[in-house]
């Protein structure tokens, strides 16, 4: 079983990034991370300890959510378009790649709940090794 876990779409969000002639002051991409956090809140996720979203410098904005039994990070990255990232936390399941059942069916609901909502569109599955690559995406994490 194949299973992505890497998001890249268009939104028409738009950039909330803050900016000087040096430097971001807020990186773009806050108001599309919380826009994934509904999401997986209608899709049934729980805010870990009730927390939002939070700068993850660099990476961009993350949040951090439960579904059952699985912790799901999600991290949002502005780059052309936006990336977004939806792993389980488990550090077991990590290392010995096992995937948890909650967390496939959470990735299924996603993959069906961002191409309806409409500040989503153009919306593709990566597995790790291709996100930064030229091949066009998968329309769903799992084969």
């Amino acid at each position: 079983m194949k299973v992505r876990r890497w998001v890249q779409c268009d939104t028409s969000l738009p950039d909330d990034g803050i900016e000087d002639k040096y430097r971001f002051i807020q990186l773009p991409g806050k108001n599309v991370a919380e826009a994934m956090l509904e999401v997986l809140e209608q899709l049934g996720c729980k805010r870990h300890r009730g927390v939002g979203v939070e700068d993850a410098g660099d990476l961009g904005w993350l949040s951090l959510s439960t579904f059952g039994k699985v912790m799901i990070h999600c991290q949002v990255t502005m780059i052309d378009d936006c990336v977004v990232l939806f792993e389980d936390m488990s550090m077991f399941r990590s290392w010995f790649k096992i995937v948890h059942p909650q967390y496939l069916e959470i990735l299924l609901k996603i993959a069906d709940a961002l191409p309806k909502d409409g500040r989503f569109s153009n919306v593709r599955w990566y597995d790790d090794a291709d996100v930064e690559g030229d091949k066009p995406g998968a329309a769903g994490p799992v084969d």
